[in-house]
């Protein structure tokens, strides 16, 4: 627990100290006769059995009429994070509930994923004409095109599952053709208006989270969304030159101009990207072998 606590009157077996961010048993000399105490010990949640000390009930008492007083006035507590990056980057309040949609940007070989739908990203520079958050839309239907990108592989379950049903693809926002200035901007939520070497300050902060693959693994798109009818960027032909065909690897850009090459040919980063993917689901089968019912 954050609070302090006179170590005279705390039994040892609950008495704890911090040092340099790390919780040890026992009081510390440095700490002035305090000490602390691990919440589980005197949670008013769970039955404590061996509770018998005067200190320790006195304190598990007045948490119970606490949590109380919280419940009767309608606290609801955020659920527990399932991973530590939504410790680290935790989703912002206005974020998509369980099962709507949230759009995932990609640039570089980095992910990040968006409140909602990416035409919803609103810029949050200061407007000052309102003093207020800008009420204009980051999206740029011509910046960016939809692609499929590897998902990052994860060892647990849910995201062997996910991989299996996805074929190891996602579809997401692709910011790889757009300039360095315009893919800056989108990093820093900001529209048109509100450039990135704008001065107006930010009203608030940044809504992009970077994407984890078990914490947004029921956020992963599976099928390109409609709706967005701007074509994917076409590289340039030189006339009079050679036939080039693409990659058969959707959103990928890559080509050959060898001629007679099969309809399915792929660029030797999407057969090295099919590889990895079938060497880690052979790897995780034979260590999850399905069971006989």
């Amino acid at each position: 627990m954050p609070q302090w606590f006179p170590a005279r009157r705390v039994p040892a077996r609950y008495q704890w100290h911090v040092d340099g961010g790390v919780a040890y048993l026992g009081a510390h000399t440095h700490d002035l006769g305090r000490c602390r105490i691990k919440h589980s010990a005197v949670c008013p949640a769970v039955e404590h059995e061996n509770l018998d000390d005067s200190i320790m009930l006195e304190i598990h008492a007045a948490l119970g009429v606490a949590q109380q007083r919280l419940i009767r006035a309608g606290f609801v507590p955020a659920p527990a994070p399932r991973h530590e990056s939504e410790v680290q980057s935790p989703d912002p309040p206005n974020a998509a509930r369980p099962g709507g949609i949230r759009h995932i940007l990609a640039y570089c070989g980095t992910l990040w994923i968006t409140p909602g739908l990416i035409e919803d990203l609103q810029c949050i520079a200061l407007a000052s004409s309102t003093g207020e958050r800008c009420l204009n839309s980051v999206f740029e239907i011509d910046e960016g095109h939809w692609a499929q990108v590897e998902i990052p592989e994860h060892g647990s379950r849910t995201v062997q599952i996910v991989l299996n049903n996805t074929g190891g693809l996602m579809w997401v926002w692709s910011l790889d053709e757009v300039g360095y200035t315009d893919s800056a901007r989108w990093s820093r939520q900001r529209c048109t208006h509100h450039t990135t070497y704008d001065a107006t300050p930010d009203a608030g902060p940044n809504e992009l989270v970077r994407f984890h693959t078990v914490c947004h693994a029921d956020l992963i798109l599976a099928h390109r969304p409609t709706g967005y009818d701007h074509p994917a960027p076409q590289p340039a032909e030189r006339p009079g030159g050679p036939a080039r065909q693409e990659c058969a690897t959707d959103g990928c850009r890559n080509g050959t101009v060898i001629k007679d090459v099969a309809p399915d040919w792929r660029c030797y980063q999407c057969e090295a990207r099919a590889k990895r993917r079938q060497n880690a689901q052979r790897k995780w089968q034979t260590a999850h072998p399905a069971e006989d019912h």
